[in-house]
């Protein structure tokens, strides 16, 4: 089920500021650790936005081949003007085809969605080993549903059991939850 977001906000945001404030955040380099391990492997991260997690670690991965999306023009096109467009290109979750990568990431982008469960099932569809989900609004007890209309922006808490159902209903399991002294982001290692 395809779901729609509108991408009017991001289209507004500075490219050059965006998350420059997040840049240090430790779960990114802990993200990069990870790949690492697992490479040689083809990845793709779902919300490149400005591009931080591919300019300051995934770039320097040897074996790692990797392709960026976003929902929003202007960030790719940033990317490309940057790193050049073999990488990068506009897209959802939506645009994702089953068994694609071994890899699928995504950074604070479920968070942002009307619902988990339709990006949840592409990723996991999409991907042929590891599943790497970085909550900056880590799912919890109980579910909180937030949407700024003036934005047109989802700030959604989800309910963790409810996201767990899903991962296991869909074949996979949670392998690992990983928190960074630091950072108040929850980074979930999926396998199956």
């Amino acid at each position: 089920m395809k779901q729609s977001v509108d991408s009017s906000f991001w289209e507004h945001v500075d490219p050059e500021l965006f998350l420059e404030n997040d840049r240090g955040n430790s779960t990114r380099e802990t993200t990069a650790r990870i790949v690492r391990e697992l490479c040689p492997a083809s990845m793709i991260e779902i919300g490149v936005g400005t591009g931080i997690d591919y300019e300051d670690h995934f770039r320097h991965i040897k074996g790692l081949e990797y392709r960026g999306v976003d929902i929003s023009v202007a960030f790719v096109q940033r990317l490309i003007q940057r790193n050049g467009s073999e990488r990068f290109q506009y897209g959802t979750f939506d645009d994702l085809t089953p068994a694609s990568f071994d890899i699928v990431y995504t950074k604070a982008t479920l968070e942002h969605q009307p619902s988990f469960i339709a990006p949840l099932r592409s990723m996991l569809s999409a991907a042929r080993r590891c599943v790497l989900i970085n909550w900056y609004l880590p799912p919890g007890d109980d579910e909180h549903l937030s949407y700024n209309e003036a934005i047109k922006v989802h700030y959604n808490c989800y309910a963790k059991t409810d996201v767990v159902g899903t991962i296991e209903s869909s074949g996979w399991v949670l392998s690992s939850v990983v928190t960074v002294e630091g950072s108040t982001n929850e980074l979930w290692i999926l396998s199956h």
